[in-house]
């Protein structure tokens, strides 16, 4: 038989909050009890006039519900529970601001609360309840978030834990239940990932309750972040390194042909000791194929989409904790299996591959790596390569925040190039649709005459894309590479405990006629992706193309 310990004693100070001795009962509540009680417990947290205003202790309140929920008969037991500890809460008056959300242009892609009101779930007193609470919901300054920079949500006022509870099961439902919430009311692409979220919420009851260690603990918050589908969302954890290892070789690897391709050394000398090159074939490591090793943790590597997962995969794929492994590759058509030493992180001098920041190519072509450029670059950039007729401007990697002052030089006059989506905190799980973003200078002029010729490839996210975005406005561009990251908009940062964070997109971001970018990418006029043939020979496809673009009248 299993118990389920949940902590009775919290003792509270200044923010943090301690567990005392747990008490084991010797039932564990049904998943659907838990489910009710998630929901129940995130909708109260940021509809409830007293509990949205911080007048209880919230988490507190959860670990009471589980303990009760653990001993009650039925659902129907559950439910008239439920109901009498929301009376406790007190009177909710009527709101005379609701009605104030009208005005606002929601996307209604993300918000359903359907389930208030379903009696086979709640039973007959509990959807009145929870409706009427919708209806007359918080309207004050929130309590657990604010506003951002951006207009995403910053999560505030939480308790902080330390790391050492994770063996109470009720600590790590609490650390479920309050993360399904805060993406329930405040993710916007909610609706996109492939699990439905509700559907994540009852997988992932069991998971957590029932993890014996840390490690399967550690295992339980990874994959419930990946359930996002998001390539913002990655948990950083140190115990993280247990899963896949904290050693690994001092080579990037990338998907080339639906292979494992060496495509930098990260460390020369290190590959040298080693005879490590770009555009070997990595064939299997510590005697398993690279294909069964991708299977095996498929479900592990973060992404908005199948080639981001697939990227993702590349730094972990090859690592072990072993400080020698057996490595297998293919090398000019002959395949060599061989023992190569690994390295922790702190022992590989990293270098990352370089580009010019802008050079001339030919009278007619010029070349600008947009991802190293500063500010102060483009007063340069316009005297030097202005110039020439056709532009070559490289996001294949992350840049500045350099988007608008790039837009004043190449764009004529103001322009939209995005729709910003943002969350209604007075309405939580609503996303209302901002007035379209606008760059470009504010008084006409010139702009850039030319052609522009915009590179992006898998290593473009997040900014990457929200710059090619704003090139995208000029007159006469065409994007080319492959599939970009597809997690465009400010991030949010969530904190599960002293250690462990991860991050979500915070915003929707979409082209100025409503179409997403997020899991999809940017959009390409010119799909051109590298080859084996092409890595091995020192070639850049991308590049290439463009400039043979370029030359053309």
């Amino acid at each position: 038989m299993k118990y389920f310990g949940v902590l009775i004693f919290l003792l509270i100070s200044s923010s943090s909050i301690t567990f005392s001795s747990p008490l084991c009962h010797n039932q564990e509540p049904h998943t659907e009890q838990i489910y009710v009680v998630a929901k129940v417990w995130g909708f109260l947290k940021y509809y409830h006039p007293a509990v949205a205003a911080g007048g209880f202790a919230w988490d507190e309140t959860l670990l009471t519900w589980l303990i009760a929920a653990q001993d009650l008969p039925d659902q129907a037991a559950l439910q008239a529970y439920l109901a009498n500890e929301i009376e406790k809460l007190g009177h909710v008056p009527p709101c005379t601001k609701c009605d104030n959300a009208r005005s606002k242009d929601y996307t209604g892609d993300n918000f359903d609360l359907s389930w208030i009101g379903d009696s086979t779930l709640l039973g007959a007193e509990l959807p009145p309840l929870l409706q009427h609470i919708e209806a007359n919901r918080f309207q004050g300054t929130p309590y657990y978030v604010e506003r951002d920079y951006a207009g995403q949500v910053k999560f505030i006022n939480e308790p902080e834990y330390a790391e050492s509870n994770w063996a109470e099961s009720g600590y790590r439902l609490l650390h479920l239940i309050k993360f399904w919430n805060s993406v329930e009311y405040y993710y916007p692409y909610k609706y996109m990932a492939d699990q439905p979220w509700n559907e994540v919420l009852r997988t992932m009851i069991p998971q957590f309750l029932n993890a014996p260690t840390e490690h399967e603990f550690i295992l339980a918050l990874r994959a419930l972040t990946l359930r996002l589908d998001d390539s913002h969302t990655v948990l950083q954890c140190p115990q993280t390194t247990e899963i896949f290892g904290a050693r690994q070789l001092p080579i990037r690897t990338s998907w080339i042909d639906n292979q494992v391709v060496i495509t930098h050394l990260w460390d020369d000398s290190l590959a040298q000791i080693n005879d490590l090159r770009v555009g070997d074939v990595i064939l299997a490591y510590e005697g398993i194929t690279v294909a069964e090793r991708f299977a095996t943790h498929e479900t592990m590597y973060r992404g908005s989409n199948p080639d981001q997962k697939r990227k993702n995969s590349s730094l972990s794929l090859l690592r072990t904790q072993a400080p020698r492994a057996n490595l297998t590759y293919e090398r000019a058509g002959v395949v060599t299996q061989k023992q190569v030493n690994t390295y922790l992180r702190e022992e590989i001098n990293f270098t990352l591959p370089t580009r010019e920041r802008w050079r001339s190519i030919s009278p007619e072509i010029a070349y600008v790596d947009v991802t190293a450029l500063e500010k102060d670059d483009l007063k340069h950039i316009v005297s030097e390569v202005w110039e020439h007729p056709n532009l070559i401007m490289d996001l294949r990697g992350y840049p500045n925040y350099i988007l608008h002052s790039l837009g004043k030089q190449i764009l004529p006059s103001r322009r939209n190039f995005v729709q910003i989506v943002i969350p209604d905190i007075n309405y939580p799980g609503k996303f209302y649709r901002l007035d379209p973003h606008r760059m470009g200078p504010y008084m006409k002029r010139s702009g850039y005459q030319g052609r522009i010729f915009v590179l992006v490839n898998d290593d473009s996210q997040s900014l990457s894309e929200f710059t090619a975005m704003s090139l995208q406005c000029a007159d006469q561009v065409t994007t080319l590479g492959h599939q970009t990251s597809g997690a465009d908009g400010d991030v949010v940062r969530y904190t599960f405990y002293e250690g462990a964070t991860t991050y979500i997109t915070g915003i929707g971001i979409r082209y100025p006629d409503g179409t997403l970018t997020q899991r999809v990418g940017v959009q390409i006029d010119l799909q051109v992706r590298p080859t084996l043939e092409g890595i091995r020979a020192g070639r850049d496809a991308i590049l290439e193309k463009a400039i043979e673009l370029a030359q053309l009248p």
